[in-house]
Parts: structure tokens; sequence; C-alpha cells
């Protein structure tokens, strides 16, 4: 662990709402700040490290309703050390910009649900998976808010091991429901639906006791993650290595036969090109347009595009029961919308007993749609407040960055908001808050806005 930390220490209110982003020369010459508990370095590497570790579960609360697992226990305690830190120093504050107060708020009122929720002891695992991401988010935030750039880096390489980590175990995954054999016939079928059994050769959960659940949003943030940091990579054969990473992410991505990975990361990728284009000399162009050839031809080799035409034949949308079955669920919850608009029914409290899953609660499948049928329109407001400071922190960042023309905090803001893009897109039939990326992309833009602003106020740009 020690070793992967080696790879690579205050939150106070900002009174300006100015967005201002400190120069890539001068991060790296900045001294640490001191953080506000010990070793913040290694925990911060540990919680990342040990996120995507879910098979082995410490204790587990109702019938398979909410689960203690490595990270989760890791996360809480780190946070632990924060807040005590935070205590001795005297300082108790969370907000530190609007995004920081709109999450906030936003998180208080979906505790607050609990009052008029139903289905309480499911609401209550709920909510315990969006406390421990808001832990995540405000000490995420914290740390990169001072030293941005350098703690960045930091980050991103810890995301791009557990990428590896992640892949691993899919590769042993796939060894042991079928191996090579299953997953040709996969890449060979005509259709696919979510029904077919040939996919269960890249759809088991708990492989290799890794996380598996959330595999198909948790690789494309390692792949944008990776592409955020080759401004910084000085040696050739790293940035090749960097670059083949990329690809093989976005591989092992559409391998997860997610259709809304699929539409996601082609929104993501879209962003990418056009903004990273316009920085390039025609050498690079060049170069990238030949091993980008090289990637289609071999995915077409592969057999991946059968794959990709395989999930999304209008034979198969036609007549997959997930689709159909994702229909009537936003039916459900905008009924439950409509009964109690303002405020929602309650986190938790929207499903039908039939559609109970093994967390306890029915998943929408919509984020949007979910966020409304639980805590109505006061509660869809301040996640579109979220929703809009993230990605105006984010656009900010970059055109101020091409402005003071800063080619690494640019890559990073077209990087976040590619994987933003990919997120939005995946809110609408795939994901849930209980997910921790969202958080992730969430705290750094946060951070963003405020390790910039310290630094260029200190007068060091």
């Amino acid at each position: 662990m020690h070793a992967c930390v080696l790879l690579m220490g205050k939150l106070t209110m900002n009174g300006s709402d100015t967005l201002k982003i400190p120069s890539a020369s001068m991060s790296r010459g900045s001294t640490m700040v001191r953080t506000s508990f010990p070793n913040a370095e290694f925990w911060m590497a540990v919680v990342f490290l040990t996120m995507t570790i879910r098979g082995l579960t410490l204790w587990e609360l109702g019938e398979g309703q909410a689960h203690g697992r490595i990270g989760d226990m890791v996360l809480l305690g780190v946070f632990g050390l924060w807040f005590g830190g935070r205590c001795l120093s005297g300082r108790f504050g969370v907000v530190r910009n609007r995004l920081d107060l709109a999450v906030m708020m936003f998180v208080m009122f979906y505790v607050m649900s609990i009052l008029w929720a139903y289905n309480v002891e499911a609401g209550w695992f709920r909510l315990l998976k969006l406390l421990r991401n808001w832990m995540l988010y405000i000490l995420l935030a914290d740390y990169l808010s001072v030293n941005f750039l350098s703690r960045y880096r930091r980050i991103a390489v810890y995301i791009l091991l557990s990428g590896l980590f992640l892949s691993l175990a899919f590769v042993v995954s796939i060894s042991r429901h079928g191996g090579t054999a299953a997953l040709a016939m996969l890449l060979q079928a005509e259709d696919v639906p979510s029904s077919n059994p040939l996919l269960s050769v890249v759809r088991s959960d708990q492989g290799a006791g890794l996380m598996m659940m959330g595999f198909a949003s948790w690789l494309p943030l390692c792949m944008f993650m990776g592409f955020s940091i080759q401004p910084w990579i000085r040696s050739r054969v790293l940035a090749l290595g960097n670059l083949v990473y990329f690809y093989a992410m976005g591989a092992a991505t559409l391998l997860s036969a997610s259709r809304a990975a699929m539409v996601g990361l082609a929104g993501g990728l879209a962003i990418i090109f056009p903004l990273v284009a316009k920085t390039m000399t025609v050498k690079k162009i060049i170069g990238g347009g030949i091993i980008l050839l090289a990637v289609i031809c071999g995915a077409w080799q592969f057999g991946l595009q059968n794959l990709v035409m395989a999930r999304f034949s209008y034979e198969v949308i036609e007549k997959d029961g997930a689709v159909s079955e994702r229909l009537d669920f936003f039916e459900v919850a905008i009924s439950r919308f409509k009964e109690s608009p303002l405020v929602g029914k309650g986190v938790a409290s929207i499903e039908p007993e039939a559609h109970l899953d093994t967390t306890g609660y029915w998943a929408v499948h919509n984020v949007y749609v979910q966020v409304l049928a639980e805590i109505g329109i006061v509660g869809g407001a301040l996640f579109l407040w979220i929703l809009v400071l993230w990605v105006w922190y984010l656009i900010s960042a970059k055109r101020l960055a091409s402005h003071m023309r800063d080619p690494a905090i640019s890559r990073v803001a077209v990087a976040l908001l590619a994987y933003s893009i990919f997120l939005f897109l995946f809110f609408l039939v795939g994901h849930d808050l209980g997910s921790g990326e969202t958080w992730i992309i969430m705290g750094i833009a946060s951070a963003l806005y405020n390790g910039g602003a310290r630094e260029l106020s200190s007068g060091k740009n």
C-alpha cells in the first residue's frame, strides 16, 4: 500500500464566487499544506484502493438489504480521523462554495424524507449509502482543496490502479463462467436481449471477490481519469501505456454489454475529441488517428462491434423484457410523484412489493425520475441546482485554463466534463445515487473551484 502511495496536509468558506484556476507550474512547485488529519496521503490511497472490494462482507443488516464492506469500514474510519482532526483544530464548516451548500441541502432533505416515508426500514438502508457517499464527497473535496494538481494526480493514479484490479476480477470472473468459449459465443450471437443466458459470462456480480456491480460505470471513470493526467507523463513508454489503458478500459466497458454504458461512453467521447483536437499538433493528430484506427480494427476482429449491434438491434429492443420492465418502473415512479408532487413519497417508498430487490429498495433505473418520486419538486430542484453548479464549475475551469494557456487544468476539466456527460446519460436508464462515481466527480469539481481560488489569492500564479 505504501508503494502505491509513493507512486504518486482545512476547510474555509470561500469569499468569492469567481472560479480561478492555478497554473500547472505553480502547483508543481508549491509546498504541501498540512491536512486536517495525519498521514492523509496514505489514508486517501487506502480509501480509493479498497473502494472496489465488495465481495467480503463484514456485517449485514436485514435480509441482504445492507452490507458492511471493507471499503465502507475504511471510509468510515478515515472520515472519523478527518472529523477528529477538525474538532481538535476548531474548524467545523463543510460549506466552501455553492456546490457544497447544494449537496448538503440535498442530502439533508433526503434524510428528512424518512419522516414521511412508508418503507422506513428500506429507507434507512438507502440513507446509509447516501451518507456514506456524502462522506466521500467531503473527504475528497477537502483533500484536494489545497495543492489541487499535485493531489489530483495521486487520486487519478489510485483510481487507475482500482481499474486494473477490477479488470483482473472481470477476467477471473469470465474464466469462472465459461471462459473464452462462452465469450466467443456471446460475441457471435445475432440477438442479445437482457434475458439471454450468454450474458452471464460478463454479468456475474462478485467475480474474484471484487465489485462487479457497477463495473460498467467505474471503468469509464478510470478511462477518463487516465486521459486527464496524460500531460504530466514525460516518459514515452508510460504515455503509450496510458493510451493503451484508455482504450482497454473502453473495450472492457463495451464488453460489459451495458447499453447505458455504451450510450454514455459515446456521449463522453463526443465531448473529448473535438475539444482536445484543437490543442493537438498535426503530428499528434495523425499518430492518434493511426492508433485509434488500429484499436477499431482490433475491436472489429475481436467482435465487439457485433456485440454492440446485437444489443441495440430493433428486434432486441422491441422484445427485450428489460426495456419494457424499465418503462413500467418509470410509469410507477411517475404515478407516485403525482400522488405527492411537492415533497415526494419519501426515500425508498415508491416501489411495489413485487419489485423489492436484494438491496432493500426498488431501483427505478432513472435517477431523475427516482429523485422526483422520492423527494418531489423540492428535491428535484436541489438536484438540478447541483447539476448546474457541477457543470458550470467545470466549464468555467476549461475556459479559464484555456485563457491562461494551462494545458494540465484544461485536460482535467475536459476529462471531468466528458465523464459527467457519461453519467448524465447513464442516469437515464442505469445508475443510482448509491454509487460512488457521481460523488467523486462532484467532489473534484468543488475542489477545482476552491483549490484554484485559494492558490491564486496567495499570489503564486
